[in-house]
C-alpha cells in the first residue's frame, strides 16, 4: 500500500482519483490547492503525488521545482487538461516522473502511477531480470560515470562513444532502455535517436542534455524520444526516469 497525495482544485478529479486508487489499496490524501499539498508533504510520508498544473491561479510548475529541491526521490505524475508538447517538456525538465493528460480514462493514469510506484520500491530491491542499458556519449568522463552508477544498481550497462558504434551495439544487443547525448560530434543525437528507434521501436530513449539545448530537447521528444535529463545530473531523478520508462514499457 502507497500514501498517495492527490493535488487538484477540481472536486470531482479528487474523487475519482480517490475512489480509483483505493480501490487499488492505496491510501489517498487529496488537498485543492498548494499550500496543504506542501503542509501534506511535511507531515507525512508520501509515497507518490499527482499534481495538477493550473488551480485557482496556482502555478504547479513552481510546486513541482519546488518538491523536487527539497524531496528529489518522490516520483511526481502530472495530471492537467492544459497540456501541450512545450509544457510537457517543461515539466519533464522539472523532474516530472510521467505527464498525462486530462480527458482520457482515469484507468490509465492509475496503471501508470502504479508502474511508477512499483519502480520505486524496486529500486531498493534485486531486480526480477535483467535490465540492459546503452550509454552513448563522446565524454569519457561522463560515460564512465554513467556505467559506474547503473553498474552498481544492477544493470548490465553498454557504451559506445559515439553513434556508430552505439548503433552497432543496439543491433546486436536486446537493450531496454538507451541514454543519448544530444552534442557530439559527427552524428548528433537527434541523428541516431530515430535510427535506434527504427532497430527497435519499444526501447526507451533517454537524451542527455546540456543547459541551453532546449530546441534540440524538443525535437528529440518530437522525434519519440521517452525524456530527458540534464547536466549535472541528479542521479535519484535519472534513475526514476530511466526506471519509470522501463516499468510502463513493460520491461522493468
Amino acid at each position: 500500500m502507497a500514501n498517495i497525495l492527490v493535488v487538484d482544485d477540481d472536486a470531482q478529479v479528487r474523487g475519482l482519483l480517490d475512489r480509483g486508487f483505493s480501490r487499488k489499496g492505496h491510501s489517498v490524501v487529496s488537498v485543492p490547492d498548494l499550500a496543504q499539498a506542501l503542509a501534506k508533504i511535511g507531515q507525512e510520508e508520501i509515497n507518490l503525488v499527482i499534481l495538477d498544473l493550473k488551480m485557482r491561479g496556482e502555478n504547479g510548475a513552481t510546486f513541482l521545482r519546488n518538491i523536487r529541491k527539497a524531496k528529489s526521490d518522490i516520483p511526481i505524475v502530472i495530471f492537467s487538461g492544459v497540456l501541450t508538447n512545450d509544457v510537457e517538456l517543461e515539466m519533464r525538465k522539472a523532474g516530472a516522473n510521467e505527464v498525462v493528460t486530462k480527458g482520457g480514462e482515469i484507468s490509465e493514469l492509475i496503471d501508470k502511477a502504479e508502474k511508477i510506484l512499483k519502480v520505486d520500491k524496486d529500486l531498493f530491491i534485486e531486480p526480477s531480470k535483467e535490465r540492459i542499458l546503452l550509454v552513448i556519449d563522446d565524454d569519457e568522463a561522463i560515460r564512465g560515470m554513467l556505467v559506474q552508477f547503473f553498474s552498481k544498481k544492477k544493470y548490465k550497462v553498454f557504451e559506445a562513444a559515439d553513434g556508430e558504434s552505439g548503433l552497432s551495439l543496439m543491433r546486436q544487443e536486446k537493450i531496454s532502455c538507451v541514454l543519448l547525448d544530444i552534442q557530439m560530434p559527427g552524428m548528433s543525437g537527434l541523428d541516431v535517436l530515430p535510427k535506434l528507434l527504427e532497430i527497435d521501436p519499444k526501447a526507451g530513449v533517454v537524451m542527455i542534455s546540456g543547459e541551453g539545448d532546449e530546441q534540440n530537447v524538443k525535437k528529440a521528444v518530437a522525434l519519440g524520444a521517452y525524456g530527458y535529463v540534464i547536466k549535472p545530473f541528479d542521479f535519484v531523478y535519472l534513475e526514476l526516469t530511466v526506471a519509470s520508462k522501463l516499468a510502463i514499457a513493460g520491461n522493468g
